[in-house]
């Protein structure tokens, strides 16, 4: 399985989804490929945010080596799994792929038991606790992503 987060700039909300998938698909000793990238190119080559580095630190995962890159046209080929972290991303996204491509769309938080298809707020502007909120709203939704893929 491969899978892809994706939020705008690829330093705060898509890194943690990267993260927690990892940390997930190591877990269940998974051979998952995933990663991360970002609708704008902006941040290209950045280590994640550093409020976004402390608040998976803070669970026990390291992100810090993630880098930050553009979302491509070859990834929509590539990964069998493309998770936007908003309804931006979601709808930029389908604009961008083909209709076979498109069924390989979700939102990130489209497992959650309580906030299906909810956008994951961007904490960029905002203070730590806005990141360990994206950190709270995604756990859940990628450990049942993980679970729905397992028992297939």
């Amino acid at each position: 399985m491969r899978v892809l987060t994706v939020c705008t700039g690829n330093i705060c909300r898509s890194p943690i989804a990267h993260g927690l998938l990892e940390q997930l698909a190591d877990e269940h000793q998974l051979n998952w490929q995933i990663d991360s990238a970002g609708t704008i190119g902006f941040h290209n080559g950045e280590a994640p945010d550093s409020r976004s580095i402390r608040v998976m630190q803070s669970h026990g995962i390291n992100i810090s080596h993630q880098r930050a890159r553009k979302l491509t046209l070859a990834d929509f080929d590539h990964y069998d799994l493309i998770l936007a972290l908003d309804q931006t991303h979601f709808e930029e996204m389908l604009q961008l792929a083909n209709t076979e491509q498109q069924k390989k769309i979700k939102m990130a938080t489209h497992w959650h038991p309580n906030l299906k298809d909810q956008p994951v707020p961007d904490p960029y502007y905002g203070e730590y606790r806005d990141f360990e909120k994206v950190y709270e709203m995604l756990r859940p939704s990628m450990e049942k992503l993980v679970k729905t893929f397992i028992s297939k």
